[in-house]
């Protein structure tokens, strides 16, 4: 049964590195490559308790907590909701960024919800 709490375990700086260098092979193309990463990183975690998932949820609650990217798309539209409230006056390359965020209707990246939060913290919204 998946965790329901939601906090960042804590692991060794060892097993950190270790799944670090593990999680780098997630993105092989190779199947077997990606497969046999996913077995090493269940090896890493099962001594101390800990199932893949439960270490995402830990990771995503504690990046939310420190005001890492929004989690969801309806957190970054609310994030780009207040953005568009404040006194802020965007450059000409956030605008249409803002302006294209402002229109789009599919999921969004990480790459734009991480770009969407630098703009948020330039505009001194939270």
């Amino acid at each position: 049964m998946p965790s329901t709490t939601h906090q960042r375990p804590d692991l060794d700086p060892a097993t950190t590195r270790r799944l670090a260098a593990v999680a780098a092979r997630l993105t092989s193309g190779h199947d077997g490559e990606r497969l046999a990463a996913c077995a090493a990183i269940e090896r890493l975690l099962a001594p101390r308790g800990l199932r893949l998932g439960e270490l995402l949820e830990g990771l995503a609650a504690s990046r939310a907590e420190v005001g890492g990217s929004p989690g969801t798309d309806d957190d970054a539209r609310e994030l780009l909701r207040r953005i568009d409230a404040s006194p802020w006056v965007p450059g000409p390359w956030e605008s249409q960024f803002l302006s294209s965020l402002r229109l789009w209707r599919g999921r969004m990246t990480g790459k734009q919800r991480a770009k969407l939060t630098e703009i948020a913290a330039r505009a001194g919204v939270r």
